[in-house]
């Protein structure tokens, strides 16, 4: 998150703030909500694997989420 606010880009935490355990599908179902409600221009979920985060957040109309594991993904998948 310093590294998003020191590029200027404002950031809301929706996640877990402890090592209580979360579900995943409702942290990105969380996020994903927040961005089709225009709450946010992007969203970012980081989990263990990232792929039932990615499944999660697309079960939400109007949301295309994607696993990106380096930054060439998630540049490829940002200019789609």
């Amino acid at each position: 998150m310093p590294w998003l606010r020191g590029r200027g880009l404002a950031v809301a935490d929706l996640g877990v703030a402890d090592a209580t355990p979360a579900d995943y599908p409702d942290t990105a179902a969380a996020v994903a909500l927040a961005v089709v409600r225009a709450e946010a221009d992007a969203g970012i979920v980081i989990d263990g694997a990232g792929l039932g985060s990615a499944i999660a957040a697309n079960k939400i109309d109007g949301i295309r989420a994607a696993m990106c594991v380096n930054e060439t993904l998630a540049a490829l998948r940002a200019a789609a």
